[in-house]
Formats: C-alpha cells, structure tokens, sequence
C-alpha cells in the first residue's frame, strides 16, 4: 500500500510498486486545486490591498473624534450629566446609584444603522446592582426599555469585577445619549468607578461600507500613545501607514494560518 503526504494527501507509491500514470496525474490535480485555491486568496488578498491603500490617500486629511469628553475621567465628573447618581471620593473616585434606576451620560447623537466603535473600562465596586455601557433614544428622561445595551455586568457578580474591552455596533435607533447606567437594586446603593468611555462615529469618519472593523481600530488605537485622545485625532502619515502595515501583516498571518 503506497504511503500519503500530509497537506494535501498526495500519493507517495512504494519503491516496489509500478509506475502508474494514474497515480502522477491524481497528484497533479490535487496541487492545481491547492495552489489554485491559494491563487484566488491572493487574489482576493490583492484587492483588499489595493482599497487599502486607496483610502490611506484619502485619510492624509482624516480626523478621528472621540465623541465622549473627558470619557478618562481625568477632570473629575467635569462634562456627566446625572441622573439618580452622583460622583463621590471615597477610596478613588466612585460613581454612586442611589434611585432605582441611575444613568452617568452624555448628550451623543447617532443616526439609525450607523457604526460606531466603542471601547470601555469600569470596575464594580459593589455586588448590588448591574452596572451596563449603554445607548439611549432619549435625554429628558431616560427609558429604561430604550436601551441599547452594550456591554453589562450582572447584580451579583462580585466586587472588583472589571469590564474592559471594546466593539463595533450598529444602531438600532437614533440614539442621543451614551453611558453607564445601574438597574433597580431596591432599597441599596450602588458603587462603580468608570475608568473610561471612548467612542467614535466609524460611519461620519471613514464612510458607509468603508468603516474599519473592530480588530482594526483597536490595531489603530493601540498605536496611539496611552491608547487614548480626548477630542479629535489628526493622525500623521507615520501613524496611518505603520496602522495600514499592520492589518495587512494580520491579513498575511491570517491566509497563511497564523505562521
């Protein structure tokens, strides 16, 4: 019995066996459909690079605006609005529920199916309470059923739980509003620190149908020194094309398996 590669499974026959031109012709039409396969994805590969590289001479002007101010919290509770919550000093700044139901927002405009990227930091400091990165339709008095939860961590989950990470989101509404909020503990106070809130309009930015991916802005905000701007970010050439580099590096990682 003739022994078999281990990609592509081609027929390697004994050194006692006959030559059989079935047998090389087999092997050959399993490397024309491998390579022709790798050929499409290069292809496809080459294209994508092409676009890329068509948009980094259109970004030579592009600003990138973080829609939340001071969303680091570096100034204190400057620039959040309330609503049954305050901010206080106890052993590091904590945001406190005390109704029912408690936002910490700001005043953010999107239209229905825009993208936006949101990345977020906080960390309970209670069990009590769920604690939730929210969008809302409404800014005079939020509806809690209006809500377009982002990331959410449960009452019940223990102090010192952190919740950190990002993603990119499509409206389900023309929201006005972006936070953190606390759902009914009744009758207990809540504790959280927000340690940071970022958000960006990809569909104002970059365009409908050419907004970047979530893996691609964190590649780009990981660029930025502290992983952070307040307001908007006029990125230099330098920093746009070591962003553009480095997802078509993950794109080469990601066709050749991760090598």
């Amino acid at each position: 019995m003739p022994n078999y590669t281990t990609n592509y499974n081609l027929t390697k026959p004994l050194e006692t066996e006959k030559y059989d031109i079935k047998v090389q012709n087999g092997n050959m039409d399993k490397i024309d459909t491998a390579v022709g396969g790798l050929q499409a994805e290069f292809d496809g590969l080459e294209q994508e690079l092409a676009t890329y590289l068509t948009n980094y001479a259109k970004q030579m002007d592009l600003k990138i605006k973080n829609e939340v101010v001071n969303g680091n919290f570096s100034k204190g509770a400057t620039d959040w609005l309330f609503l049954k919550a305050t901010y206080e000093l106890l052993y590091d700044y904590n945001i406190k529920f005390t109704g029912d139901l408690g936002y910490i927002y700001q005043n953010i405009y999107g239209i229905q199916g825009e993208k936006w990227y949101v990345k977020y930091d906080f960390t309970k400091t209670t069990e009590a309470g769920e604690i939730n990165v929210l969008l809302n339709e409404s800014t005079a008095s939020v509806d809690y059923n209006k809500n377009q939860i982002i990331v959410n961590a449960p009452s019940g989950s223990p102090a010192g739980t952190n919740i950190k990470g990002s993603d990119v989101i499509s409206l389900n509404a023309n929201h006005k509003i972006l936070g953190f909020s606390s759902y009914p503990s009744p009758g207990v106070n809540r504790y959280f620190r927000a340690n940071e809130l970022f958000a960006v309009n990809l569909t104002a930015t970059f365009g409908a149908g050419n907004e970047p991916t979530k893996e691609e802005m964190d590649m780009l905000v990981s660029l930025v020194p502290n992983n952070w701007w307040d307001g908007e970010l006029k990125p230099s050439q330098k920093l746009l094309l070591n962003w553009q580099l480095k997802v078509i590096r993950n794109y080469f990682n990601a066709l050749l398996g991760g090598a």
